[in-house]
């Protein structure tokens, strides 16, 4: 097979079998949250207490649209919000132990769905998977690609949703 079919056939099937994987809504269908929630508190478990401006930021969304996710979040007991001791106008937001309980919940959900997906493939072909896949980010890392971090979602991802 040429190149370029096999390139073709290559995203087909990235696409196709991405899809499961990068489906954050399958992995929490159970739970009660909704995609912005989930990303608010991946962000904070990276970063720690944020400052709503700082939340707005990281999900490339306006104030007011994070102050509704942070709205949203909080009445589920998900986050809570203080006033910065250094400056009262500001509102900072951290994690709940039920947001912290809830997302490690969530993360394990989604890795058990991978495991059921991947669990087909021998120790060898996953070993190669992740061979492959770091090759493959690492290219395109040089080339300038965003390639996204997963400890730092972004508006992009959120639109998936």
């Amino acid at each position: 097979m040429e190149k370029d079919a096999l390139i073709h056939q290559l995203d087909y099937l990235v696409s196709s079998v991405g899809k499961h994987f990068t489906n954050v809504r399958r992995a929490f269908r159970d739970f009660d949250i909704k995609g912005p929630e989930y990303f608010l508190l991946r962000i904070l478990s990276v970063e720690g207490t944020q400052s709503v401006s700082d939340i707005a930021n990281h999900l490339a969304l306006t104030q007011a649209t994070a102050s509704n996710i942070i709205n949203s979040a909080e009445n589920k007991g998900l986050v809570e919000k203080v006033k910065d001791p250094h400056d009262r106008r500001v509102t900072l937001i951290s994690l709940t132990d039920a947001g912290v309980n809830l997302l490690s919940e969530v993360k394990k959900a989604r890795l058990e769905r991978s495991k059921r997906i991947l669990r087909q493939l021998t120790t060898e072909e996953l070993e190669e998977l992740v061979r492959i896949f770091s090759k493959l980010k690492d290219t395109m890392v040089e080339g300038g690609y965003d390639v996204g971090d997963s400890s730092r979602p972004a508006r992009r991802m959120m639109r998936r949703e």
